[in-house]
């Protein structure tokens, strides 16, 4: 397993970078090498307007910003980064998530422009991809705990970004009964909650720890139940 983990995040970190002669290179100076260069894939797509990633310097797919929010706090700990340059780098995301970028009820686009986030590419707001930048904004919350003004600020945002989004709106459905799951988003040209729920045992998982630990909108507590119950149990593997 630990190797098939190294693999995965080898062809991740190859697609990014230059290729390199690992033949001679220790487990340590490999896994190195991979996070060092997976990290160093979200500081360099840092679109130089808003912070957000942009994969291909105009678009940026929102989640993607989560994990690049968790990615600036491992730059400043394995000091790949000066840990001010880190602090400035995610308070200009949350800068741009809390005061540019489009919102329904808190919950951002799947997909926008780079820049300002404000052009969607779809008429949707996700709460599945605005978990992600949540769950990224408290990781920054947590490490940059420092007395610094950026780092004040940095703790700051993190709390109005999770507490504005309204996760008990999202449960939801499209004829505006609740339900006891997430919705997966709001669509705009309908005027209504998807039916499409957030439900089975993949990536939703932090959506519902999201939801439930809201400190402004929680969701219910039997939306875990109801996300518990939306997939079945099999053993695998032995």
């Amino acid at each position: 397993m630990k190797y098939l983990a190294v693999l995965l995040l080898s062809v991740f970190a190859s697609a990014a970078f230059a290729a390199q002669d690992i033949s001679k290179m220790t487990d340590d100076e490999f896994l190195d090498m991979v996070e060092r260069d997976s990290v160093n894939y979200f500081v360099k797509k840092a679109h130089p307007q808003s912070g957000l990633i942009a994969y291909d310097s105009v678009n940026t797919h929102i989640g993607s910003n989560g994990f690049a929010l968790n990615a600036f706090c491992i730059a400043a700990e394995r000091k790949y980064i000066p840990r001010e340059e880190a602090a400035q780098d995610v308070l200009k995301m949350l800068e741009t998530f809390k005061n540019v970028a489009a919102n329904y009820d808190g919950a951002f686009q799947w997909m926008s422009d780079a820049a300002t986030a404000t052009q969607g590419h779809s008429s949707s707001f996700d709460i599945v991809e605005t978990s992600y930048v949540c769950a990224g904004a408290l990781v920054c919350k947590q490490y940059f705990d420092g007395s610094s003004e950026t780092e004040a600020k940095i703790r700051q945002l993190a709390d109005e970004i999770y507490g504005r989004v309204q996760f008990d709106r999202f449960m939801l459905s499209s004829k505006g009964e609740k339900k006891k799951t997430l919705a997966w988003s709001y669509e705009t040209d309908k005027k209504h909650f998807s039916d499409f729920r957030v439900k089975g045992y993949n990536e939703c998982i932090i959506v519902y720890i999201m939801a439930l630990g809201s400190p402004e909108h929680p969701a219910d507590n039997e939306c875990w139940d109801g996300w518990a119950n939306s997939y079945s149990w099999r053993r695998c593997f032995g």
